[in-house]
């Protein structure tokens, strides 16, 4: 369980520092969040399609994943937990 949870917190520590990173350094929507807006909520991307770019560089986003650990039992060695 503390591995599983670690390993969560690790993933979206990770995933959000990217996000951010793009953000910053390229300001362009390269993970389809603005597609998905479009998709699922049309007339909110209509009001919002013009100034996606300056959205998308101030968007926040969180993640939260879900790890499954099976077949701990098959591992040679101890995982190594760590930088």
């Amino acid at each position: 369980e503390a591995l599983r949870k670690m390993a969560e917190e690790q993933l979206k520590s990770r995933l959000e520092e990217i996000v951010r990173k793009v953000q910053k350094d390229f300001g362009t929507d390269i993970f389809g969040f603005g597609d998905s807006f479009y998709r699922n909520l049309p007339k909110v991307w209509k009001g919002i399609e013009n100034e996606w770019d300056d959205i998308f560089k101030e968007l926040k986003v969180t993640f939260e994943p879900k790890i499954k650990i099976t077949h701990t039992g098959l591992l040679l060695e101890p995982v190594k937990m760590g930088d």
